[in-house]
């Protein structure tokens, strides 16, 4: 049986709710484009979490959440992450202006005309990410609750 955002609240260890409520938003009957506001924040916070924890802000920047960075970074702001929220900022500026594309594909093309100088940068914030400068498990369980009817 799935879990209910009711059920997801309850649990007391922080990887387990963020697995919880990461799953939960995952299993939403809604797409991407249709998530709620408090939905979509965790759903992006997940998603940046999930990607430089698995291969670093390159990795976030190569796969389908890097669609979203501009969306995250927002989502970093909106829970009170402001240390990662920075650290977002930084790897986002790694792109010549106006950024990351947001889509897929060009971004592909934008990542390969990086300077080598770029994977540089991105270790060294992926090395700050590590350290979590924020609690962003948390920081979501508190926005979770704040905005519950989001996720009924």
């Amino acid at each position: 049986m799935a879990n209910t955002i009711d059920t997801v609240l309850t649990i007391a260890d922080p990887t387990a709710f963020a697995i919880a409520i990461s799953d939960l938003v995952a299993q939403s009957p809604r797409s991407l484009d249709e998530l709620r506001p408090g939905e979509r924040v965790v759903w992006c916070v997940s998603e940046l979490e999930r990607e430089v924890n698995n291969g670093g802000f390159r990795l976030f920047f190569l796969n389908p959440a890097g669609d979203l960075a501009a969306d995250t970074l927002e989502a970093l702001q909106t829970i009170g992450a402001h240390r990662a929220a920075t650290l977002l900022r930084d790897a986002i500026a790694v792109f010549p202006p106006p950024g990351p594309s947001a889509t897929h594909l060009v971004r592909e093309a934008q990542l390969d005309g990086l300077p080598a100088a770029a994977r540089e940068v991105w270790d060294r914030l992926d090395q700050q990410f590590f350290r979590y400068p924020d609690d962003l498990t948390r920081l979501l369980r508190a926005h979770v609750a704040a905005h519950v009817a989001d996720f009924r």
